[in-house]
């Protein structure tokens, strides 16, 4: 018979129960320390702990092992008497990827574009860590009007369609808030271009000139150059306009095309 109770656990607790834990698969601890993290920002609610008819911890090695890691009491739903022979059965859903948690949350349209976005403006040295669905939720709430606005307006626009183009311009939005509206015009007007124009050839070297680099650098430091990249990508696009104005938003310095 399965009983539950609500009941905060502390660290020695948890530790405790993870000594007695026959442990039947590696830990992550990149989800440990993306669950830790979640925990010391108060952003962890309340979630099971399942413990088989022996007492013993069926799921949420992860979970107790990050109120370890973190030091924080953490309230759980705990499920007791889990048949012993079903646990396999444990863990056999699908998790919600970034995009179906900014829909089914936030309501978002072409969620898997925006969120392909989102997740790629802001550069973090833990990016490869386990995302959770409430920081899929609060890169959104970050990023995501400017994802969705860019997208609105180059839709259509198949030279434009590649999230490359879409991330130049939401990072240059970002960067410069106080001339959005410039940017804005300009990529309203870059969607007006007839880029199968033999000048457009330049630009294309340019992208596969930043793709290359940004190989280049790995993992090595290369978040700066990335982001530096995207902007000198949207640059280029941008002095296509032969606007001025628009121009010095983006100064040209070790650019290896000089274009506009």
């Amino acid at each position: 018979m399965i009983t539950t109770s609500t009941k905060v656990i502390e660290p020695a607790e948890a530790s405790a129960i993870l000594d007695a834990h026959v442990n039947y698969r590696n830990l992550s601890i990149r989800r440990v320390s993306a669950y830790a993290d979640a925990m010391s920002k108060d952003r962890w609610g309340l979630s099971v702990l399942i413990f088989d008819t022996s007492g013993l911890l069926a799921d949420g090695q992860s979970r107790l092992s990050a109120v370890v890691k973190s030091g924080i009491p953490q309230e759980f739903v705990c499920l007791y008497g889990w048949p012993e022979d079903q646990v396999v059965n444990i863990d056999g859903g699908q998790g919600r990827t970034k995009a179906q948690v900014a829909k089914a949350e936030r309501g978002v349209k072409n969620a898997n574009k925006v969120m392909s976005i989102v997740c790629d403006i802001e550069e973090r040295p833990d990016k490869n860590m386990a995302t959770l669905n409430c920081m899929s939720i609060d890169l959104y709430d970050k990023y995501g009007r400017h994802a969705e606005k860019v997208i609105g307006m180059t839709q259509g626009c198949s030279v434009l369609r590649g999230a490359v183009h879409g991330l130049a311009f939401a990072k240059a939005m970002i960067s410069m808030p106080s001339r959005e509206q410039d940017i804005t015009d300009a990529l309203k007007k870059v969607c007006d271009l007839q880029f199968e124009e033999p000048k457009m050839s330049g630009l294309k070297q340019y992208y596969r000139w930043a793709t290359v680099q940004q190989q280049q650098v790995g993992n090595g430091g290369g978040g700066e150059f990335r982001r530096v990249a995207y902007l000198r990508c949207a640059r280029a696009l941008l002095c296509y306009l032969n606007d001025e104005n628009i121009k010095s938003l983006f100064p040209c310095k070790a650019d290896p095309f000089v274009v506009g």
